[in-house]
């Protein structure tokens, strides 16, 4: 599909369509928020909803009491390896 196609539909999308479609394909979606420590922070996404006029996407991590600490990231061993040759997955 062309990207001119793509704009169309995309531009043709309510929000709540838009919610629809992030739930569609959440399970090949992921959130990356960043590096801290040497480590990634990232989560699956896990739904879109409505908040207001804005669509919301909710991850895993925000499932959890204080997400981004190392306890709870699941891969909380510092080993010193180098932030840029971590894979994304």
């Amino acid at each position: 599909m062309k990207t001119e196609e793509l704009l169309d539909i995309a531009n043709s999308l309510s929000n709540d369509d838009l919610c629809h479609l992030i739930n569609m394909v959440s399970d090949r979606l992921f959130v990356f928020y960043g590096v801290h420590d040497k480590m990634q922070q990232s989560s699956n996404v896990t739904f879109a909803c409505l908040n207001g006029a804005c669509v919301q996407i909710n991850t895993e991590s925000s499932d959890q009491d204080d997400a981004f600490s190392h306890e709870s990231l699941g891969c909380c061993e510092d080993d010193g390896e180098d932030v840029s040759k971590i894979e994304c997955h």
